[in-house]
């Protein structure tokens, strides 16, 4: 840009703040501000036109939806939209995407929106700025970039004072400047590659071996039809395969998404408020799946941790678990026909020294990782080393990725604000401004482009964000480039991750009740073994006890109130149920002992259908003695009848409490209670009986004897 055109727009954005001074309507930065508070209303974008800005437009419409939230009415509602300068550098792209960039330079005169609205009721209306120059109230833009917008909602709460009460931040990319300079394509193309996201947060209550899939709701029912997430996701990527973009595009799937639609296919229960009822989705699942195969066949795949369990946070406690996460992509290959990229994951946790010590043992050679776990957060998408290890790191970009995270907004504004990725209808509108910001910026990248497990926008969304990506990469703006390709590349230098541990984002609770568990399923494992008979490999029963755990260190959950708590609960849940597939029998009545030395029955049956060693543990009441068994084998779907030897040593009623455990300890079924009577003493009671009564009469003999012979040598 030259000195001229740099001191016009410098003049031209002066005036017009003075303008809007004289004119009553204050700069943002005059305005009154509410302290940090609850939201009062609740904004959502409708529509935006134009999202990119061009030569040909003439004005630029954005429509709008305020409903009321508070409790009390709120009065005098006015809008507007307000504009920053072009940004220059990387960290003030940052700051706009949090929403402190300064957005005072153009504004349009507030227009009214409603003088009274009460709590519950909204109001849609649309703001217009005109884009040429010389416009009464227009907003000139003298050169191509992306330039901070916020639309400004004024208004006085019910025994408040007037003051910002929303905000909306938003990037406006200005591809070419109406009445300014026309864009031009960069000398180098920036590199780009996208990783579409096909997760979905945990909703298996239950799956057990040989059992129904349970899930706690059916809400990824809804996912998985026209118009639902899900859908739309694979819908708008399938649109797109074959253009411009479609090379730079590779997969991220969950293989525990994958899992749960594949066991929807074959019928599944929903938990409700009496128990479980009939899912309704089968239809559905297979319908979705048989497009994502369609999708993804010989298209680039990367798999994701199962369930997006957090690394970091099972790394430095439960390690088994962690290396279990990050081997469960045979899954895709086995439902979906797609080889994955081998040796890759794509992580949306933070990474760190533990984590990438289990992604080592674990034969992982590429993490698509969160530049978080990194010491360098802004080096370009290129691979690193981990010094001391196989594994490498490619990081996505920190500034996209933040341009995609909702309630990024910073909390320090002093009023409620949100930024285009709360809304789904824009969702995707700062992404796309930090890619042209960064093929602005004429360094070639590469840049990886990688939105949230769980972005959820609206159909039209995603589709507008590849078609876009498209035009971008027609035009030269940009140039596909493959996962496969980035993660091949030569490392650009080491990936140092932090020194000290970053620990995950799971509650040491919720970590501490994940390992204890785990600890239990391990001990089970020692304890059984495949039956000839039934010929069950114990791991079919084992895996989903462990699956269940994972979804327990979820990074989905994040937000979701008590969501971790009531999946950990179904995993303790599903693991008690194995557990009290061995038991022991209820007599159902009074057990009589034949005799002093007769041996007390129980009978153990193992309803699973793999063989289970267990220990029997008894605790009598007194006056019985009782032997402790060793642990003994009860074959899959068979019982065993034991013979505990005891000894009664009174006559009477006596109790006996009978516990089952693994070798190990881990108990199993629920105790029994035995009621026992005897009418007779044990052999060796009787014995010792006896010769203590013969020794207490030899005692009074002799004493007897001596008395006698002391009273006649008296009397002599």
């Amino acid at each position: 840009m030259t000195e001229r055109v740099r001191a016009a727009a410098a003049a031209v954005a002066a005036l017009f703040v003075l303008l809007s001074t004289l004119c009553g309507f204050p700069a943002a930065a005059q305005q009154q501000q509410l302290p940090a508070q609850q939201p009062m209303l609740r904004v959502d974008v409708k529509a935006m036109s134009p999202r990119i800005v061009t030569e040909s437009d003439t004005t630029l419409a954005i429509t709008v939806r305020v409903r009321n939230i508070a409790k009390v009415p709120v009065r005098g509602l006015a809008a507007r939209l307000q504009f920053g300068t072009r940004q220059e550098t990387e960290q003030q792209l940052r700051k706009a995407l949090r929403g402190i960039a300064p957005v005072d330079a153009q504004s349009t005169p507030f227009q009214p929106i409603s003088d009274d609205l009460q709590p519950g009721e909204s109001k849609e209306f649309t703001l217009v700025a005109p884009l040429q120059p010389g416009v009464p109230n227009g907003v000139v833009f003298l050169e191509p970039g992306v330039y901070p917008l916020l639309v400004n909602i004024n208004g006085t709460p019910d025994g408040g004072a007037e003051a910002r009460l929303a905000a909306v931040n938003i990037l406006l990319p200005v591809r070419s400047a109406p009445g300014g300079q026309s864009s031009s394509v960069p000398d180098q193309p920036l590199q780009l590659s996208v990783v579409w996201p096909i997760a979905a947060r945990p909703r298996v209550a239950s799956h057990q071996f040989d059992r129904s899939l349970v899930l706690i709701d059916d809400a990824l029912r809804g996912e998985l039809r026209p118009g639902g997430r899900l859908h739309s996701l694979v819908a708008a990527a399938q649109q797109a395969k074959t253009q411009g973009i479609g090379d730079g595009v590779c997969y991220g799937i969950d293989p525990d998404l994958i899992a749960t639609v594949q066991a929807m296919t074959e019928g599944y229960r929903v938990r409700t408020e009496d128990g479980t009822a009939r899912g309704e989705g089968a239809e559905d699942a297979k319908a979705w799946l048989s497009a994502l195969r369609e999708l993804v066949a010989d298209e680039c795949v990367v798999a994701t941790p199962f369930a997006g369990a957090d690394l970091a946070a099972l790394a430095g406690r439960s390690p088994r678990l962690a290396t279990a996460a990050v081997n469960r992509s045979s899954v895709l290959s086995e439902v979906l026909n797609v080889d994955p990229l081998p040796g890759a994951l794509w992580t949306t946790g933070d990474l760190d020294d533990q984590a990438a010590e289990v992604l080592t043992e674990a034969d992982q050679q590429l993490v698509v990782g969160n530049a978080n776990g990194l010491d360098d957060r802004e080096a370009p998408a290129l691979p690193r080393r981990v010094p001391d290890s196989e594994l490498r790191v490619l990081p996505y970009d920190s500034t996209a990725a933040l341009s995609l995270t909702p309630e990024s907004a910073s909390t320090s504004l002093g009023y409620p604000a949100t930024v285009a990725a709360d809304d789904r209808t824009i969702a995707a509108q700062n992404a796309v401004a930090t890619v042209l910001f960064k093929a602005a910026q004429g360094q070639g990248g590469p840049l990886l482009l990688a939105p949230p497990r769980d972005w959820n926008a609206t159909p039209d969304e995603f589709e507008w964000t590849l078609q876009t990506l498209n035009e971008l990469a027609d035009s030269e703006v940009v140039q596909p480039i493959s996962l496969a390709t980035l993660g091949e590349a030569d490392p650009s230098g080491e990936a140092r991750l932090r020194l000290e541990a970053v620990g995950g984002h799971v509650p040491s609770r919720i970590i501490s009740g994940i390992g204890r568990l785990d600890g239990e399923i391990t001990d089970l494992a020692r304890a059984m073994e495949e039956d000839p008979t039934s010929q069950v490999d114990p791991q079919a029963i084992l895996a989903p006890l462990r699956e269940g755990l994972l979804r327990a260190a979820s990074v989905d959950f994040r937000g979701i109130a008590g969501g971790r708590t009531r999946a950990l609960k179904a995993a303790q849940f599903q693991l008690q149920s194995v557990q009290h597939g061995v038991r022991i029998s209820d007599p159902g009545r009074t057990i009589a002992l034949a005799s002093g030395a007769s041996p007390i029955p129980v009978s153990v049956t193992n309803r699973l259908p793999v063989q289970v060693t267990v220990r029997v543990q008894l605790t009598a009441s007194s006056g019985l003695r009782l032997s402790q068994p060793s642990p003994v084998e009860v074959p899959a779907g068979r019982s065993r009848n034991l013979k505990i030897p005891a000894e009664v040593l009174r006559a009477g009623r006596f109790t006996v409490d009978v516990s089952l455990s693994t070798p190990g300890g881990t108990q199993l079924g629920e105790p029994a209670r035995y009621e026992l009577t005897s009418t007779e003493y044990g052999v060796i009671t009787v014995i010792v009986t006896a010769t203590a009564a013969g020794a207490l009469l030899l005692l009074a003999g002799r004493r007897i004897y001596r008395r006698l012979r002391s009273n006649g040598a008296a009397r002599g």
